[in-house]
């Protein structure tokens, strides 16, 4: 009876059914980066002009998140997103997020994939870019994650560079009004933020790429620089370069007669996720990078997805 007596006490007290007690844990703050948007496909569609380039992924930072010990959470990091193919707007970056069955689950929003040719740009953590050639907006920015992809005013602009964390994508310009030349100049990615915590800086937006069509008058327009961070950047004469880094995003096709189907834009680069704990984790996986910080207190980079229990 005194058996039955104590086992029934440890229930009544929480105790999990192997009888080891769970106790909460305050991590004192998680990093989230999503992964970057992919840049606009190349294109030679009739009226196009470059693709707009990808918007960074995602990042904030939660901080006293309480969790419990004995769970196992899920670290999602997400990846970049592709290029499109040709005539075809980028994917969207992929969300990265930290999930565990007693918590609700946080999530950073993958960059907006930059346009192909002509039209708005898509949504994100930071936007894509907009097509050019047109009256077309930027993507939206997640509030408190990112900013708005740039975007193209008129018919005689070009497309607009993703959004960064640090700043909007730049607007596609124009010039040279023709005959006989027509200019659609691309915007440049938005640029990314230092974030100490990760000892660089990360997210910026891919700049859109340029225009080489000689024919029917001639139609030109340089491609842009990426943002700080490690945006792709576009071209007018080859493909949109990849994006560098962490959460930033690829830069445009070009827009190019006779051999577009040769060229492509860049893809978006993966995120990132780093925890703060008071004490050093019970398991991992995904083999997350683990510091002694001092203190007491513990960091665990993700660089790819895995699990953390305390």
């Amino acid at each position: 009876m005194p058996i039955l007596s104590t086992i029934g006490a440890g229930s009544a007290r929480g105790f999990n059914p192997g009888g080891v007690p769970s106790t909460p844990v305050t991590l004192s703050k998680i990093l989230f980066l999503a992964g970057g948007g992919g840049g606009g496909g190349s294109t030679d569609a009739g009226g196009a002009t470059g693709s707009a380039g990808g918007g960074a992924g995602g990042h904030f930072v939660e901080t006293n998140v309480v969790v419990n010990t004995q769970t196992v959470y899920t670290v999602t990091v997400g990846a970049g997103g592709a290029t499109g193919s040709q005539n075809n707007t980028g994917s969207n970056g992929a969300n990265s997020a930290f999930a565990g069955s007693d918590i609700t689950t946080l999530t950073a929003i993958g960059g907006g994939g930059g346009k192909e040719g002509g039209g708005n740009g898509i949504a994100g953590g930071s936007g894509g870019g907009a097509g050019g050639n047109g009256n077309h907006t930027g993507g939206a920015g997640t509030s408190g994650q990112g900013n708005n992809g740039g975007s193209s005013a008129s018919n005689t602009t070009g497309p607009g560079g993703g959004g960064g964390k640090g700043a909007v994508g730049g607007n596609g310009s124009g010039g040279g009004g023709g005959p006989p030349y027509y200019w659609y100049n691309a915007g440049a990615g938005g640029n990314g933020l230092y974030v100490a915590d990760f000892g660089t800086t990360v997210a910026g937006g891919g700049g859109g790429g340029g225009t080489y069509y000689p024919g029917d008058g001639g139609y030109f327009g340089a491609g842009a620089a990426g943002g700080t961070g490690g945006g792709g950047s576009g071209s007018n004469t080859g493909s949109g370069t990849n994006a560098t880094g962490y959460g930033s995003g690829g830069g445009g096709g070009v827009r190019r007669q006779g051999s577009a189907s040769g060229l492509v834009g860049g893809n978006g680069s993966p995120g990132l996720i780093k925890i703060y704990a008071p004490q050093q984790a019970s398991a991992t996986t995904g083999s997350p990078s683990e510091n002694n910080e001092g203190g007491g207190v513990y960091s665990y980079l993700f660089t790819g997805s895995g699990s953390i229990t305390f």
